[in-house]
């Protein structure tokens, strides 16, 4: 039984050292790809934008609530306050369809 338990410790253990994969290295990935596969794999962007010399932008944008749970007092329930959270990601595409780079805005960590 205590190894069952050590062993289940072990593993929640080494599976909160884990990373979490943020929106900006999601981005990252697509550096160099055609800007194709990342409207086949991400789906269509909220907006896009021709530049003058041909490149675009296009962003995406990310939209979510998470709650923050707050404490009058340490013996009581916490209350919890729904928080709006938003990531804008802007992926600049030269005028061959390659990606080339990206800038974030917002709660993308």
């Amino acid at each position: 039984m205590l190894r069952a338990i050590f062993l289940i410790s072990v593993a929640v253990w080494l599976n909160s050292c884990v990373p979490i994969e943020s929106h900006r290295d999601k981005a990252m990935k697509w550096l160099g790809h055609h800007v194709d596969n990342l409207v086949l794999n991400w789906g269509p962007p909220h907006s896009t934008f021709t530049l003058s010399d041909g490149s675009r932008v296009i962003q995406y944008k990310k939209e979510w609530t998470e709650n923050e749970y707050h404490y009058r007092d340490y013996r009581q329930e916490p209350y919890i306050i729904p928080v709006p959270k938003k990531c804008y990601i802007n992926f600049f595409v030269d005028t061959r369809g390659f990606v080339k780079d990206f800038a974030n805005e917002g709660d993308c960590w």
